[in-house]
């Protein structure tokens, strides 16, 4: 997941060098320190705030996991899209697949482990390819997930 450091390079190139003048380190790293600063002074614990890949999944879902690009494996042309019958079909599917998903990663202890967040990124990757998209994870999903 991306950091607020990782916003510094949408900084204006002005606000960037200014940050190197005046301590010498690069701007992310002088947030970063920042950042853990203050989670040190509030006793910050990362694994008191757990969140579970059901809340992830959940974000996933309202955020939008299915596109109006999608397309089933083997259309090429963009006249071939999913009409929009197809589609709620298609949202159909996928809703019921990951609720199926969501009960076997639920009754297995092995997936508690795991980073939730790759675990939700996998349940919405496996999703996709039982429904038969053509991209397992589009650019859209790069954009909205960081990864």
């Amino acid at each position: 997941m991306p950091s607020s450091a990782d916003f510094v390079s949408h900084l204006p190139s002005q606000v960037q060098s200014s940050f190197r003048l005046h301590s010498g380190l690069k701007p992310h790293h002088i947030l970063r320190k920042a950042e853990l600063s203050v989670l040190d002074t509030m006793n910050w614990d990362c694994y008191s705030h757990f969140v579970s890949y059901f809340v992830l999944v959940q974000i996933f879902r309202s955020s939008g996991f299915l596109f109006d690009s999608d397309r089933p494996r083997g259309r090429k042309s963009a006249r071939n899209c999913p009409s929009e019958t197809d589609f709620i079909k298609l949202v159909t599917k996928a809703d019921h697949w990951i609720e199926v998903y969501q009960r076997t990663i639920f009754n297995e202890l092995e997936f508690g482990y795991l980073n939730q967040y790759v675990v939700a990124c996998a349940l919405i990757s496996a999703v996709r390819t039982t429904c038969n998209l053509e991209e397992i994870w589009p650019e859209e999903l790069s954009l909205l997930s960081g990864l």
